[in-house]
């Protein structure tokens, strides 16, 4: 999401954008508009020889200015053998877990960045590091690329479930229902659910869904910025999303479902618009249920993560990542 929605907006700059695109991709095809990007296609999984070789030919064909990479599966070997292609690398990162990047320009954008030890593991590469190198669909920005700043909270009604875009514990339906077997009085609020074609028992939570007047489902929406700017407390894993939610003053309870989700979860705790809940330390789901109950029925602590994320909003009101990246390529 995070490499779409940079390319989206250097493509306004008219960068033409070329994207490999896997198997597994395939789903971005139903929620992303791609007319900006030239896709090449693969039939199978390759392996990171051939996706080597496919660069290379591909750069032959097209001169690229960079090329930008991002995941964890990324091999060290891999990482150098791209970089022979003769192309300068851009590589997203979140926990510098790798004993060498071998990129040229490498973006972590998480509050903890500046304190990993690139230096070893990059020490070529220029760094953006931080908040300030966060991009973001265009949806989630108002005129000249502010964030919300003004309170709608009395619009704010809703319960809103997203466990990211393949909900790899498979969450969503038991916390539904658990969560609808608690005791609600009066005050059982309106439901959204956010689902994805990657989501393992996906014709289950809609089959389910619909049983219920109060639960609306969001399938393969890409802005959602329009369901987190109604949601008075968003239940999320602590990816991306995260982040979304924050631009968004959304209060929220994440998820923390793998090992590289721990900081997102720890600085929103730390900076007082969201709790959290570490699923790998703690796969309980009645006592989850519970906490989000205790939290929904809480509205003035809700209502003051809402105003503090107002009052934080200016440091994450930024497009540098764009002018950087820009910079980088005409350099």
């Amino acid at each position: 999401m995070r490499c779409y929605n940079i390319a989206h907006s250097l493509a306004d700059e008219d960068v033409v954008v070329h994207a490999l695109k896997s198997p597994f991709m395939q789903t971005c095809d139903f929620f992303m508009p791609t007319e900006f990007i030239q896709w090449h296609c693969t039939n199978i999984d390759l392996n990171d020889t051939d996706i080597v070789k496919l660069v290379e030919i591909l750069n032959e064909a097209h001169q690229f200015s960079a090329v930008l990479i991002d995941g964890y599966e990324y091999s060290t070997s891999y990482r150098s053998e791209l970089r022979k292609v003769g192309v300068p690398v851009i590589a997203y990162d979140d926990i510098n877990n790798s004993p060498e990047y071998h990129c040229d320009l490498l973006i972590n954008s998480n509050a903890h960045a500046e304190n990993l030890n690139y230096s070893a593991s990059a020490p070529e590469a220029k760094v953006l590091l931080g908040p300030q190198y966060r991009h973001f669909a265009k949806a989630y920005y108002l005129a000249n690329g502010h964030l919300m700043t003004e309170s709608n909270w009395h619009e704010r009604t809703s319960l809103t479930i997203v466990m990211g875009g393949n909900d790899i514990h498979s969450l969503t339906l038991p916390l539904l229902q658990t969560l609808l077997d608690l005791d609600w009085t009066d005050k059982l609020p309106s439901i959204q659910v956010i689902t994805t074609e990657m989501h393992a028992n996906l014709s289950m939570i809609h089959q389910w869904c619909e049983e219920y007047s109060n639960i609306t489902v969001h399938h393969q929406e890409y802005d959602l910025s329009a369901v987190f700017t109604s949601t008075r407390l968003a239940i999320s894993g602590a990816g991306g999303t995260a982040y979304e939610l924050q631009m968004c003053a959304t209060p929220a309870m994440l998820i923390n479902l793998a090992d590289n989700q721990n900081a997102t979860a720890e600085e929103a705790t730390r900076m007082g618009w969201a709790e959290s809940w570490n699923w790998q330390d703690n796969a309980d789901i009645t006592e989850l249920a519970k906490q989000i109950h205790s939290q929904w029925l809480d509205e003035q602590t809700l209502r003051n993560m809402h105003n503090k994320l107002l009052h934080d909003q200016k440091q994450f009101a930024t497009v540098k990542l764009k002018s950087e990246i820009m910079s980088f390529l005409e350099a």
